[in-house]
């Protein structure tokens, strides 16, 4: 795995540079889910420092068959890929066991590597590569966040958020319609119709409090570049249909399972200046934004 903290990484066991192509998930280390009992119900019945531990793991799952066939259609007959790497593919990324140790000591190489910073919580980022190897990335360290706002217990209701007077992002609609394809459905090293909406926005950093919806050609919201929407519509929250082909994030998984949200087409010209589009994902827990109109 190689330990990325913002800059180049610090390897220890790097994936093949030749090994463009990977699936990932994004994940919040965070000391204080240990004593969350949601996070335990959701991290494989154990207490567990890692936000939604068991839902990123099914999803590396499901997202390792994708790029099985993804290897297997970009390699030629005279450049075939070895038994011993589609043997590794196979059973990566390990037991939910496996995988925890791993990540706990990649952590555990960040902290001797930084030792005079005492992270609230960090952003870990794990790629799984079509050869079967791992590497993990730690970026800077992130405040912490209040246990309600990972596991929210409702999402309220928009005319609480704005009474609140506390909604400190915006969002937006793309500029242009994106068309589904496997990279917005599973998370992958494609991420172009992300940064392009990101772009068309005029988002250039991550470190602004501003979101970006995409939509397909029919005119349905599709996604935001970097969280699950849900939209405000007959008395209940709705987050976009999973044959619309968004992603099937982790936070938006467990909202499902709450019954937070429903799932439902939400049309993109439905919305209007100043409503309330509640956001989500793995780093940020759940949050409440402003939706912006386009300038007419």
């Amino acid at each position: 795995m190689a330990l990325e903290l913002g800059g180049e990484p610090v390897s220890t066991t790097p994936a093949d540079p030749a090994e463009e192509r990977f699936v990932f998930t994004t994940i919040r280390y965070d000391p204080q889910l240990v004593q969350s009992a949601e996070n335990t119900a959701v991290s494989c019945n154990k207490p567990c420092p890692f936000y939604m531990f068991e839902h990123h793991y099914t999803r590396m799952q499901v997202a390792k068959w994708n790029l099985a066939s993804w290897a297997d259609d970009s390699t030629s007959e005279s450049s075939p890929r070895s038994a011993e790497d589609k043997e590794l593919l196979r059973k990566s990324p390990g037991s939910p066991a496996e995988l925890l140790h791993g990540l706990l000591s990649a952590v555990e190489t960040w902290k001797k590597t930084y030792p005079t910073v005492e992270p609230e919580s960090l952003r870990v980022k794990l790629r799984l590569y079509t050869n079967g190897q791992i590497r993990t990335e730690i970026f800077n360290p992130i405040p912490r966040l209040p246990l309600s706002t990972l596991f929210p217990a409702t999402l309220g209701t928009p005319a609480e958020h704005r009474d609140s007077g506390k909604i400190e992002w915006t969002i937006s609609l793309d500029a242009n319609p994106t068309e589904p394809t496997e990279s917005t459905i599973i998370k992958t090293y494609d991420r172009s119709a992300y940064d392009r909406a990101r772009a068309s926005a005029g988002i250039t950093s991550f470190a602004e409090p501003r979101e970006v919806l995409l939509y397909t050609a029919s005119g349905l919201v599709l996604d935001g570049s970097l969280s699950t929407p849900y939209i405000y519509r007959g008395g209940r929250w709705v987050t976009p249909m999973s044959s619309t082909g968004g992603q099937q994030g982790c936070t938006r998984r467990w909202a499902l399972m709450k019954n937070l949200c429903v799932e439902g087409d939400v049309e993109a010209q439905s919305l209007v200046q100043g409503e309330v589009v509640f956001m989500s994902n793995a780093i940020k827990g759940f949050f409440p934004t402003i939706y912006q109109a386009p300038k007419k």
